[in-house]
């Protein structure tokens, strides 16, 4: 009889940025906690006002391995390139205060992994919603935007790029992740890995925005007519959609006509 062969178990570093919002931020380590082994280890970058709210959650999951960091709030980005510089494992996952990792997602990162040792990137699905509630699944693609959440990098591929610009707000990650697809090796996959919430999504539309959603898009490929479309004629759409109908409306509306969108299975 064949012995079995024991799959390699591959250690990741999944970092956290923190900011205020201790709730969503023991909603996300819950869904962690489920998830990781000990040989894993957690980052947390931690911009909170009062540092010693986070560190009381941080007691419950004394089972984990964690690394605490805090510094002055200085945008998302900062704290995100502050997780990497910190990480000792060989692969990295960013996942935001407030989004979850889905069921089963540790193990099907560790097969991705290991069946595939010449890629870098593991760029997986991700599904939105509200307060738990499942609305889309967003599948990525070779040229679109990808779940920044949902992928798995190599920290060598930081090693080899740098980390995230933070003149940026909020397209620092996706102009990085189209800069390094171009000359870095990369597995899309079909199942969501993670869960985002959409309540803290913003509804706002502002000049700062459009130039950034359009540096973004050219980032893409996309041609200057095409961007400054996506940059504001888009936005403007769905933020004054979704005042008429709903989030949830207009995020259904667009599984049923975008091919990389589907409804979530509940």
């Amino acid at each position: 009889m064949n012995k079995k062969t024991s799959v390699q178990y591959i250690p990741i570093s999944i970092i956290i940025p923190c900011f205020n919002d201790h709730k969503a931020f023991s909603k996300t380590l819950e869904s962690i906690q489920a998830e990781l082994k000990s040989a894993d280890e957690i980052i947390v970058v931690d911009s909170s006002k009062i540092k010693s709210d986070t560190k009381k959650i941080l007691k419950r999951y004394n089972n984990l391995t964690i690394h605490y960091n805090w510094h002055r709030p200085n945008g998302v980005y900062f704290a995100q390139n502050t997780g990497i510089s910190r990480c000792t494992k060989q692969w990295i996952q960013i996942i935001n205060s407030g989004d979850t990792l889905t069921y089963g997602a540790r193990k099907i990162i560790n097969d991705a992994i290991t069946s595939n040792p010449d890629v870098e990137i593991h760029v997986f699905s991700q599904t939105s919603g509200v307060d738990g509630q499942y609305w889309c699944t967003y599948t990525p693609s070779d040229k679109g935007i990808w779940p920044h959440q949902s992928t798995i990098i190599s920290k060598r591929t930081y090693d080899n790029h740098g980390s995230y610009d933070t003149r940026y707000k909020i397209v620092s990650d996706q102009v990085f992740l189209s800069k390094i697809r171009k000359t870095t090796r990369f597995k899309l996959y079909e199942h969501p890995l993670t869960y985002y919430d959409l309540k803290g999504i913003s509804s706002k539309i502002n000049i700062q925005l459009s130039k950034e959603l359009y540096i973004l898009w050219r980032s893409l490929g996309c041609s200057h007519f095409m961007s400054f479309i996506k940059s504001t004629i888009l936005p403007a759409t769905r933020v004054i959609m979704s005042m008429i109908v709903g989030d949830e409306k207009i995020i259904k509306i667009k599984a049923l006509i975008k091919r990389n969108h589907r409804l979530a299975k509940k």
